[in-house]
């Protein structure tokens, strides 16, 4: 699944299911980034918990807070 993390909400209560099936493989210990234009990379990480090996791709999200409406507020206090 996709998660968004409300910063308002703050800890583990501000965490929501975005989109239930990512087009990606599920993974662990995986990196992300926010990028100026909206997209968001996730790349790396493994299914090291679930007895697999490492991934070696990169995945990029054009306009995240669009096609998952999240808030675009910038600073702290949004969800992106």
């Amino acid at each position: 699944d996709v998660q968004a993390l409300d910063l308002r909400a703050g800890g583990k209560h501000g965490w929501r299911v975005v989109e239930p099936n990512a087009p990606w493989p599920s993974r662990d210990d995986c990196a992300g980034l926010a990028m100026q234009d909206g997209s968001a990379l996730i790349f790396g990480g493994g299914t090291l918990y679930g007895g697999g090996g490492y991934l070696r791709d990169v995945w990029r999200l054009p306009d995240v807070a669009a096609a998952y409406n999240l808030d675009k507020t910038s600073g702290h206090g949004g969800e992106l």
